[in-house]
Parts: structure tokens; C-alpha cells; sequence
């Protein structure tokens, strides 16, 4: 903002306030010039121009307002930061682990070892049932030769 515009921006509130004030000082001065009659009174009232208050005012004023608009910019320059801050490790955070993501595969290792097993012992399972089917069918394919031999032989023995 150009220096111009900044002292037209502060001397039009300060024109209505400095004439307040003005008045002000004169007032706040002459009783006591009038009631005290001190000396020292008299000379801080006399050597303090009221121009040279309205310029400390003013200054006064202006150090004011530059003050709040520093403590308002330090507040938002803090508030960006943090936000700045936390924007980042989210940022970092889900960036990772969108990566374990797709690099982990459809699969995971785990579930095929599981899978595998399940099968392997599936087949076992299977495989020793049709084992043991087969031993059943031989021991009854031995138990029926031997009463088809015991029914031959028990024919063989009848008169006929």
C-alpha cells in the first residue's frame, strides 16, 4: 500500500479524534493552571504544545494499530504453518500407505500357504479313504471267495 493512501487512511478517523482530543488537552490544562498555580504544573501544561501532542497521539495511534496488525499477522502466519504441517504428514502418511497397498498384491501370501495346506490335506484325506475302500473290497473279495469255496465245497459233499 503506498505511504499516500496509508496517511489518508490514518488521518481521516484521526482528524475527527485529534480535534476531540485537542479540545480535550485545553480543557484538561487550563483548570489546572487556574487551581494549582505549581509551577511545574504550569511549565508541562505550556511545554507541551498541543501539536506536539496531536503528533504523539497520532503516533501513539499509529505504533497501536501496527502492533494489532502484527499480532493478527503472526496469528495467521502460525495458523498456515500448522496447517502446512499437518496437510504434509497427512500427505506423507496416506501416500505410504497407499503404496503398501498396492504393492501387497490381490493375495496375500498367508491365505495361499492356508489354501495349499487345505488342499494337500484334502487329497490325503481322499487318497486314504480310497486306500482303505481298497483293502475293504479285497478283505470282502477274499471273505466271499472263501465262502463261495465253503458253499463248493459243502455241495461237493451232499449226495446228489
Amino acid at each position: 500500500m503506498p505511504s499516500d493512501a496509508l496517511a489518508d487512511r490514518l488521518e481521516t478517523p484521526l482528524s475527527s479524534r485529534s480535534s476531540v482530543l485537542q479540545s480535550g488537552i485545553c480543557i484538561v490544562c487550563l483548570p489546572q493552571r487556574v487551581r494549582c498555580r505549581r509551577p511545574c504544573l504550569d511549565r508541562t501544561c505550556q511545554a507541551t504544545p498541543v501539536h506536539g501532542l496531536r503528533a504523539k497521539i497520532i503516533l501513539l495511534l499509529g505504533l497501536s494499530r501496527q502492533q494489532s496488525a502484527l499480532a493478527l499477522q503472526k496469528t495467521v502466519t502460525d495458523a498456515t504453518n500448522e496447517m502446512m504441517k499437518q496437510a504434509s504428514e497427512m500427505m506423507k502418511t496416506q501416500a505410504i500407505e497407499i503404496e503398501k497397498q498396492s504393492q501387497r498384491g490381490i493375495i496375500d501370501i498367508e491365505t495361499l500357504e492356508k489354501t495349499n495346506g487345505d488342499l494337500v490335506d484334502t487329497i490325503s484325506g481322499v487318497l486314504d479313504v480310497q486306500e482303505q475302500g481298497r483293502r475293504k473290497r479285497a478283505e470282502i473279495e477274499q471273505r466271499m471267495a472263501q465262502l463261495t469255496d465253503e458253499l463248493k465245497s459243502a455241495m461237493s459233499k451232499s449226495p446228489t
